[in-house]
């Protein structure tokens, strides 16, 4: 009886900890960062603009593809040096076909489905530039936000940049999608509240 007792409060704090006690941990650390004043404001260069791979792994994404490929054309980065790739493993929806269509679109399909990371880390083998962006083939990216994620990174002590999920609601999925909403919200409060401060 002990056992079971010892193991339900195990997975129950595992639980607990995953939704919510995370996210207060986060917070005391970052509150006692600020207060013994741990951590620098990130310079950055406005005049960096390296060559960037906008990575996208998509498997059966056809519906998304006219939307996510209008989005990332209408970017405001130098077209010249946006590189735009495409892993689709596993996709028999005529995803692939669609995106022939596209210019300056690189195309990388195999007929066996290795889940999402299996495509990322085949895909990366293809990648030459010295920054890569992810991004998923339902998401939206803001208009600025590949120069913003460059600025940054022309700090040689930055490894990495995350954007914030902001999630759109349309009234047919208010109710499906309000649970995801209210988590994203909660998330997105402590890992903004984290962030380094960035001269942008």
């Amino acid at each position: 009886m002990d056992t079971l007792k010892i193991l339900f409060w195990t997975f129950l704090f595992i639980i607990v900890y995953t939704y919510v006690g995370y996210g207060i941990l986060l917070y005391v650390i970052i509150k006692i960062r600020r207060f013994f004043k741990i951590g620098k404001t990130v310079e950055v260069d406005h005049s960096y603009e390296p060559e960037v791979t906008l990575f996208i792994a998509a498997y059966n994404e056809k519906d998304y593809v006219d939307a996510k490929m209008e989005n990332t054309l209408s970017l405001d980065y130098p077209k010249d040096k946006l590189n735009i790739v495409w892993v689709t493993d596993g996709s028999d929806d005529g995803t692939p076909d669609l995106l022939k269509d596209f210019p300056n679109t690189t195309v990388h399909h195999l007929d066996e489905r290795n889940g999402k990371i299996g495509a990322m880390n085949r895909g990366m083998d293809f990648v030459k530039t010295p920054i890569v962006i992810f991004s998923d083939a339902n998401t939206n990216l803001g208009k600025e936000s590949i120069r913003r994620i460059v600025n940054l990174f022309s700090n040689p002590t930055v490894g990495c940049v995350s954007g914030e999920k902001r999630i759109i609601e349309k009234e047919s999925d208010v109710a499906s999608g309000a649970g995801e909403g209210i988590y994203w919200k909660y998330e997105s409060s402590f890992e903004k509240s984290g962030m380094q401060n960035s001269t942008l």
